[in-house]
């Protein structure tokens, strides 16, 4: 538990730091930050240690999305959401037009609170992906 805790103290410092870097930045507001990761842990919980079982600590994971000039900070999604969802979603706040026939829907209405909006969630996605880590900047 101690290693995971460093690590996850790691990812957090390094994660200040690209934030910190964006400050004051003319294309901050351009900027779109997702975070996620591709599973939780165990940690004696149903008896288990690691994440190769179904249970929710290891499939409930962080989706974290931020885009000053494009979304309003604070709301949340409380459907279930895939990760498939990520690169639709990105593409739509971009304005690009999504690749015809790629799977995942925008996750974009949703966000937006959008009358009628819903996550498309499955009952279990699963990536190999350890971690996700992606800034863009979205040029006008």
């Amino acid at each position: 538990m101690c290693a995971y805790h460093h690590y996850i103290s790691r990812v957090d410092a390094e994660i200040g730091k690209i934030l910190e870097s964006l400050q004051g930045r003319h294309d901050a507001e351009d900027t779109l930050i997702v975070f996620t990761a591709d599973h939780g842990e165990l940690f004696g919980e149903y008896g288990e240690i690691g994440h190769a079982t179904l249970y929710d600590p290891v499939l409930l994971v962080p989706l974290v999305v931020a885009y000053p000039g494009g979304l309003e900070g604070g709301s949340r999604v409380r459907q279930q959401v895939r990760s498939i969802d990520i690169l639709p979603t990105v593409l739509e706040l971009a304005g690009l037009t999504p690749v015809p026939g790629i799977d995942g829907a925008s996750l974009g209405p949703a966000m937006r609170n959008e009358s009628g909006a819903t996550a498309q969630g499955q009952k279990c996605s699963y990536s190999w992906h350890l971690l996700i880590f992606i800034v863009f900047v979205i040029v006008p």
